[in-house]
């Protein structure tokens, strides 16, 4: 299983990015090899579809879960039509908030917690 934390940086000890669709980096874990990998949001940049962008570019990277402090109403229908599971929210570091989730302290959702574009605001 595939965990994508929405992140300000590329380390474990990086705050999460309340934004989804315009945050800098993804920090990837994965649970099965216990390994670490950051990736540069491929949504940061451009006008607009930045949490379509983005959740696509997680689908074609096999995310299974996306640990994210917001998310908007395209991103959320993107990723429930690629099959990832939601958990918004979240605060604290990439590395916190995969505790948290392996613990099974975090509740999922299929819906959006912001508005359209809230990462332009």
């Amino acid at each position: 299983m595939k965990i994508a934390v929405s992140a300000e940086g590329q380390e474990l000890n990086s705050p999460v990015n309340p934004r989804f669709g315009r945050c800098e980096y993804f920090v990837i874990y994965d649970q099965q090899t216990g390994s670490i990998e950051a990736i540069a949001n491929p949504g940061t940049s451009g006008a607009g579809g930045a949490g379509i962008k983005t959740a696509q570019a997680l689908a074609n990277k096999k995310i299974d879960v996306v640990l994210v402090g917001n998310v908007g109403p395209n991103a959320v229908e993107t990723l429930n039509a690629a099959k990832i599971d939601i958990y918004s929210g979240i605060t604290g570091t990439v590395q916190e908030s995969i505790d948290l989730y392996k613990k099974g302290a975090l509740t999922k959702t299929n819906q959006p917690s912001v508005d359209s574009h809230f990462g332009l605001k």
